[in-house]
Formats: C-alpha cells, sequence, structure tokens
C-alpha cells in the first residue's frame, strides 16, 4: 500500500510515492481516519484477516512506527473471510470514533433425529 502525494504533477511519479505497507501479506480496503492520522486497512499478516492500521505523519503522511492491530478475527464462527476475497467487499470505512464493515458469521445447528425401536 502506498500513498501518493497530489500536486500540478499527475500523475504523481513513483518515486515520490510513500510506501506504508511492506507489500509481504495481503493487505487491502484502506480508510483514512477522519483527522489524517492513520491509515486502516485489512491485512492477512497474521495469518488471519483482520483490521490494522498505521500512524502517519500529518504534514508528510510517512509512516510513524510499525503497524497495529485494531482489531483481531482469529475465530472460526466470526470472520472477514466470510465475505470474499475483493477488499472492497469489507467496505472498510473510518468515521470519527469508530470503523465500520461487512463481516461474516459462521454458524450451525446439529439436529438429531431420536432413533426408533
Amino acid at each position: 500500500m502506498w500513498v501518493a502525494p497530489t500536486g500540478p504533477a499527475r500523475p504523481a511519479p513513483p518515486e515520490s510515492w510513500i510506501p506504508v505497507t511492506a507489500g509481504e501479506a495481503l493487505e487491502r480496503d484502506p480508510a483514512w481516519s477522519a483527522d489524517g492520522r492513520f491509515l486502516y486497512y485489512i491485512s492477512d499478516r497474521d495469518g488471519f484477516r483482520c483490521v490494522w492500521a498505521r500512524q502517519l505523519d500529518v504534514a508528510t503522511k510517512r509512516p510513524v512506527g510499525d503497524a497495529f492491530a485494531v482489531r483481531h478475527f482469529h475465530a472460526a464462527r466470526f470472520s472477514l473471510k466470510q465475505v470474499g476475497s475483493r477488499g472492497f467487499l469489507t467496505g472498510l470505512s473510518a468515521g470519527e470514533g469508530g470503523l465500520v464493515f461487512a463481516m461474516g458469521e459462521l454458524k450451525a445447528n446439529v439436529w438429531l433425529e431420536p432413533s426408533v425401536r
């Protein structure tokens, strides 16, 4: 994931792009925080599809510190993988005071019929 500056040179030349993630895992569906200090995104970096964030310098948008987990989904019942593998399907959006996204729930029931004698 990259942050590209805006300005008169459009599109921005690749050498001006700022890397936010290392590209070693599936990372997608970015959403800016309301104040522009964080970039939230969906990542499979820990083997599960979870919500992660990276703090960015407000002026330069360069990363400050390491990425951190915002919310893990390591159980089979509630998973971001239940909504598909395309990033836009989660619809990750950041607002003041919260995140909104689609998540699947996997559950089942077991019914046993009494044996007839």
